[in-house]
Order: C-alpha cells, then sequence, then structure tokens
C-alpha cells in the first residue's frame, strides 16, 4: 500500500517521513498546500519552491497545491481574550 505525508518543510515533517519509512511505509509522496497569492506555506511560511527544493532532494515526487482561502498572522499579543483563535505558542 502507498502513502502520502503531509509536508509543511519543517523539521517533525521530516521526522514524521523517516519514522514512517523505518515502520515500513511506502511514502509515494509528500503533501503540501501553499496560501496561492504569496506562495509560502502555512505555518512556516517557507516557499513553495523551498517545498520543492525539499522534494528533489529526498528523491520524492512531491504532490503541491494552493488554496485561495487567504489567512491571518496573528501575534500572541491579539489573541489574547479571543478563545476561538489557538496557537502552539500560547503559554498559559
Amino acid at each position: 500500500m502507498k502513502y502520502a505525508l503531509f509536508w509543511s518543510g519543517g523539521k517533525d515533517s521530516l521526522l514524521a517521513l523517516d519514522h514512517a519509512k523505518h515502520a515500513g511505509l511506502n511514502i509515494c509522496c509528500p503533501v503540501n498546500i501553499y496560501e496561492g497569492s504569496s506562495g509560502h506555506v502555512r505555518f512556516h511560511r517557507v516557499r513553495r519552491e523551498l517545498i520543492k527544493s525539499q522534494a528533489k532532494a529526498l528523491g520524492i515526487r512531491l504532490l503541491q497545491k494552493y488554496t485561495d482561502i487567504s489567512y491571518q498572522v496573528v501575534s500572541p499579543a491579539e489573541y489574547i481574550g479571543r478563545p476561538h483563535l489557538v496557537s502552539c505558542n500560547r503559554n498559559n
């Protein structure tokens, strides 16, 4: 069976790929979604060209698609008191 792996361009993506391969999973391609107007990947704000370079260096075919849904980067000071916003960096 072939598997795809969501790929953000960060170290955790590479670690997940390594674990999957060591577990014997056949990873056919990393999947990456970037914001269409900026060409950046959400979360890390990595340029889509860098993601392509990562996949090429790994020797894996990349499945990369864009979304036309815009998003807003919110600083910790901006989301305090707004419980509907979630951040991994929240320290409380």
